[in-house]
């Protein structure tokens, strides 16, 4: 056979497979009820976002689309998002946008933590340090400023590399608000080092290759869940005793760093759907979606309790630590739009108490 009957061959055979696979795609959104992806939830408005002023499909088309992409931050292993200006996202110099800045504010509260503190499930003007600034002035702080270091799937091992980078006065606070990323890059995952979304090395290439295919296709969707149906973390006390003692250290890292450069420290351990006291009918549901592994709730079950020991010690010892896991607790309106995102309404209380702490322990005056 010549060359080029074997390349309409290989043509022909890969057109068949293709074809065969939108086939079974097509099948499974006909039968499996749920779904597509997570973007396609959001886009029905969930009870989250009921009554949310900025709801719209353009709110939702730019939220899955920007920053579009994320680049390292020379010198370190930590990761910051592209610049991007839309209607509702703006991120500049690797720094989504915190509104109502005054322009003559002297002193800086820098954030640090993962994607919850990054925020892409709201505008600007609403994520959890906008609503802090907005606090700020009408507590009558009106000489700070606060920068959103937030950045999606960081761990506090990738907060503390960038607080060492990052170049803050003497005055300034540093607050940390983390957990989440810890429990599933270093539990849930067995990837404590990594800054992208991890895979379990554990786990085979077909498992991790459905894990990426499933967030656009029905069907590897399907495929995932009965893959892992009878999958258990691995090694799951070791991996939670390291990530809890990796966890202390980068606390006790950061505070260090951070009085070495003149600043103040807070630290905020975030809640989590899984430490709700009690879940909702609307809970219950969202955890069947498949937007996070069923075996989330194992990690962070096994895994919370220490990261809350580990708070509850440094507090008792006079260090500005809060556990905030309990703040959602007894609330009739839904925040989750996963196991730990969170709307408007919950990035505004969350807010609350980082002030409320911030206050308490002296770090803003």
């Amino acid at each position: 056979m010549s060359l080029g009957k074997s390349l309409k061959v290989v043509l022909i055979n890969l057109a068949v497979l293709l074809g065969g696979l939108v086939l079974v795609e097509a099948g499974f959104r006909a039968v499996i009820e749920g779904y597509s992806d997570n973007r396609a939830f959001r886009a029905t408005q969930p009870p989250p976002y009921r009554g949310a002023p900025f709801f719209s499909a353009e709110f939702i088309d730019e939220a899955f689309r920007q920053p579009g992409g994320w680049r390292p931050l020379p010198g370190t292993n930590a990761i910051v998002p592209q610049d991007f200006t839309g209607r509702y996202f703006t991120v500049e110099s690797g720094i989504r946008r915190t509104t109502d800045v005054p322009a003559d504010a002297s002193v800086a509260i820098y954030l640090f933590g993962g994607s919850t503190l990054y925020n892409s499930e709201v505008p600007d003007e609403h994520t959890v340090a906008s609503y802090l600034q907005r606090k700020l002035l009408a507590a009558g702080f009106a000489h700070y400023r606060v920068v959103n270091l937030g950045v999606t799937s960081v761990s506090t091992s990738q907060q503390v590399e960038r607080l060492a980078a990052t170049a803050i006065a003497a005055g300034d606070t540093v607050v940390f608000y983390d957990g989440v990323n810890d429990v599933l890059q270093g539990v849930l995952y067995g990837n404590a080092g990594d800054t992208i979304y991890g895979n379990d090395r554990s786990r085979s290439f077909g498992q991790r290759l459905l894990y990426r295919l499933s967030k656009k296709s029905v069907a590897a969707r399907y495929l995932l869940v009965r893959a892992s149906a009878n999958y258990r973390i691995e090694n799951l006390a070791a991996r939670v005793a390291s990530t809890a003692e990796r966890f202390r250290a980068n606390i006790v890292e950061a505070e260090r760093i951070a009085r070495d450069k003149g600043a103040s420290f807070g630290h905020f351990l975030q809640p989590t759907l899984y430490s709700l006291a009690r879940r909702g009918a609307y809970e219950n549901e969202l955890l069947t979606f498949g937007f996070v592994p069923v075996q989330a709730e194992e990690a962070f079950v096994a895994a919370y309790p220490h990261l809350e020991e580990i708070v509850a010690v440094r507090a008792r010892h006079g260090f500005a630590d809060f556990d905030l896991t309990a703040v959602f607790d007894g609330r009739a309106d839904p925040v989750y739009l996963d196991g730990w995102h969170i709307n408007h309404r919950g990035n505004e209380v969350v807010a609350d108490h980082i002030l409320a702490g911030l206050v308490t322990a002296e770090l803003v005056r």
